[in-house]
């Protein structure tokens, strides 16, 4: 695989502004889009099996294996906070002071969304060991 220099600069941007959401962004704002982006993960690894080819599927394979399931109950646990919370709650998420329950939350929620690339890199590495080797001599259906 060959990455070009865009590649690698949209990929650090990307990750650098997620970092900022999760850690420096209003508690309010990083609850909520960490919280939508739990909800989408389980249609982007349905997708990436589907619609990717050789390496690419065994990552998404892997990511989902690993990331289904905790996803799906992070999405769970914010849709239960979202319903439980009262007023004076959301005026605490407005509050830019970090409150260690918070900051706890952010940290779950961020090892559930990248616990899951462990498991695609995991996958590939598999692949690659254990790739069956392509066969020299063509299958011609003559046996000896």
């Amino acid at each position: 695989m060959r990455y070009s220099l865009q590649r690698m600069l949209v990929a650090m941007t990307l990750a650098s502004v997620y970092a900022g959401v999760a850690f420096g962004a209003p508690h309010l704002l990083a609850v909520l889009l960490l919280g939508i982006a739990n909800g989408l993960m389980p249609a982007v690894y349905a997708g990436g099996v589907i619609y990717s080819r050789r390496s690419w599927r065994a990552f998404w394979i892997g990511t989902a294996a690993c990331g289904m399931l905790p996803s799906l109950l992070a999405t769970w646990v914010y849709l239960q906070l979202l319903f439980d919370f009262e007023l004076d709650d959301w005026t605490r998420l407005l509050d830019r002071s970090d409150d260690a329950g918070l900051l706890v939350l952010r940290i779950y929620t961020v090892a559930i969304q990248l616990l899951p690339l462990l498991g695609g890199v995991a996958c590939v590495l598999m692949r690659s060991l254990f790739k069956p080797q392509r066969s020299i001599m063509p299958e011609s259906g003559v046996t000896e």
